[in-house]
């Protein structure tokens, strides 16, 4: 979890927040504390392997700390997990700062995930970027936090959804949408994404004919932000095509396309040329033998 990266002064900030400054960090790291720092959270059986310069209160804990010459602070918990919880919570309560991204990874217990979800959703209802990465997750488990929180830029799913019920609506809002075991997306949820600039699904179950409704409602302008969509499925088939082209490769004059965007590289391959109604040309491409098809706009 990641406060906003925009850097704060900390002569302007409140009485109290200065006090409370105060009151915890020495003047050295009093001032330091102007530029980034990184926070991290060890389980207590480790603070052999570091110099611990002291202790620190984060809300109503006190605990030992290491500072780093990288501008980081390891402080050390029975729980580790719950321990980085209250350095969150506590910093950004204390500095009053919007949160700009949470990454839920597979190593931090699911009940961890939900506590930080909640308090963020507390204070604000949309984030920057939200990474789902727990595995598996139940898709009760993804509806909560979807439902909490909304991600405007990037919603990154890399957990295995299970349990997922015949139809299961979820919210894609966000520019960018990457879903790694992608097997429980349908149709529908393609046809939802309607305001993404770009939509990567792997390890689908998505057909030929489902991509040819998603091609024609992109050529009727249902995806007017589209920049790039890259899809696997385990089944597309060899002949896919799609209606109006004669193929989707370019086997003379063959050349590649890269655009960056997202923190990724949209590279496209040897693709042929493909319309919408309004003039707007983009370029498509089927990776015979790998299943893949690359859109890009």
């Amino acid at each position: 979890m990641y406060p906003t990266a925009n850097r704060f002064n900390v002569p302007r900030l409140p009485t109290v927040v200065l006090q409370n400054l105060m009151e915890n960090f020495n003047p050295i790291e009093f001032v330091r504390i102007d530029s980034t720092w990184t926070f991290k959270a060890y389980r207590k059986t480790r603070e052999k392997e570091f110099d611990v310069q002291g202790s620190r209160c984060f809300g109503d804990a006190i605990v030992p700390v290491s500072f780093q010459d990288d501008y980081e602070i390891i402080s050390f918990w029975e729980d580790p997990y719950s321990g980085l919880n209250t350095v969150y919570f506590h910093l950004s309560s204390l500095f009053n700062c919007p949160t700009d991204s949470i990454e839920l990874y597979r190593t931090i217990p699911i009940d961890t995930s939900f506590s930080a979800i909640d308090y963020v959703s507390s204070r604000q209802s949309k984030i920057r970027i939200l990474t789902i990465a727990a595995n598996p997750l139940t898709a009760e488990a993804v509806i909560r936090i979807l439902s909490k929180i909304r991600s405007v830029e990037e919603l990154n799913i890399y957990s295995e959804v299970t349990n997922v019920p015949e139809k299961f609506v979820i919210p894609f809002e966000a520019q960018s949408t990457r879903i790694f075991s992608a097997s429980w997306i349908t149709f529908d949820h393609l046809n939802s994404m309607r305001n993404c600039v770009s939509i990567e699904l792997w390890e689908s179950n998505l057909t030929n004919e489902d991509i040819q409704k998603f091609i024609d409602n992109w050529k009727q302008g249902l995806y007017p932000n589209l920049q790039w969509l890259n899809v696997k499925s385990s089944k597309f088939t060899e002949n896919f095509s799609i209606n109006g082209l004669e193929t989707l490769e370019v086997t003379i004059n063959q050349k590649f396309v890269k655009r960056e965007m997202f923190n990724l590289e949209a590279i496209i391959h040897d693709a042929v040329q493909i319309h919408r109604n309004d003039g707007v040309i983009g370029l498509i491409r089927y990776y015979k033998g790998h299943n893949i098809l690359h859109l890009l706009v």
